[in-house]
């Protein structure tokens, strides 16, 4: 069993995590250090013997706002990032660099006197060129209105409109209508919408909550061709979760996390790469 991950009030300010394994000298030790915001600040990974295998940094402008972080590997950097926000606070840029200090991805954000998103662009190693960007338009209600996505050469991708009908359907080959649909049956209730995943693809996600208390149980992740992606239970919380689960485009189970609660904190959890339980 491993140490789950457990996020950290503003009175912590350090942890200490034993990962017991089938082999004693697999055995691994993590500690982590915390700001009086509840921030991680640090954290070290340590072999049997108590040697650093790993190391990072990192550093917040408030709860959440992170602005540095750095790895190290075996006392070598093997990566850092930047992260720059407005006045208002909102992420406007981001600069990965590997150990070499050679960007490896770099984002960029606009957005209007609302701080809402009007553009977003991601760079890959060239940074004079950008991979993909995104291109936000409003309603004078201040409702989103239409996504256009670019690709590297400047040319649209696919555009999607919020003016959406009931089924939420494509509409067009570059084109797809956005909507929420929520429904209930005699056990649970039921809410649904589409969203823009990796590499411009849509992706359908269906909650499923309690009928009285609207409380998460679960959450499914669908393909445009409706293949189930990814499934998360819940213990009526977000903050409760008991399984988290991915599947390939075979249906099978490739990645698994199972979650272990004591006084309704977690614990533990057990993780799987298709069937072989990797924590032991």
């Amino acid at each position: 069993m491993s140490p789950a991950y457990e996020p950290s009030s503003e009175n912590v300010k350090k942890i200490v995590f034993d990962v017991t394994k089938t082999s004693p000298k697999k055995a691994e030790k993590y500690v982590k250090y915390f700001d009086e915001l509840g921030n991680l600040t640090h954290f070290i990974r340590l072999n049997y013997k108590n040697d650093t295998l790993e190391e990072g940094f990192f550093s917040f402008i408030d709860k959440d706002k992170l602005t540095k972080s750095t790895v190290y590997k075996n006392s070598k950097l093997t990566f850092s990032t930047l992260w720059t926000y407005d006045q208002k606070q909102k992420l406007i840029a981001f600069v990965r660099e590997n150990g070499k200090k050679k960007v490896q991805s770099m984002g960029k954000w606009t957005r209007n006197e609302k701080s809402f998103t009007t553009e977003s662009v991601l760079y890959k190693k060239d940074t004079t060129k950008f991979c993909n960007k995104w291109v936000h338009e409003f309603n004078a209600d201040d409702s989103p209105a239409k996504t256009t996505l670019y690709q590297k050469n400047g040319k649209i991708k696919r555009i999607w409109s919020y003016h959406c009908n009931p089924l939420g359907e494509k509409v067009e080959k570059n084109e797809v209508l956005f909507c929420r649909d929520t429904h209930s049956d005699d056990q649970y209730s039921y809410a649904s919408w589409r969203i823009v995943g990796e590499k411009g693809k849509v992706e359908k996600i269906v909650n499923k909550y309690t009928l009285k208390d609207h409380l998460l149980l679960e959450s499914s992740t669908y393909n445009e061709s409706e293949l189930l992606l990814h499934r998360s239970i819940y213990d009526q919380s977000e903050d409760r979760l008991l399984s988290s689960i991915s599947y390939d485009k075979k249906g099978n189970q490739s990645v698994s996390y199972f979650y272990t609660y004591e006084n309704q904190r977690p614990v533990s959890y057990k993780f799987y790469i298709g069937k072989k339980n990797i924590n032991e």
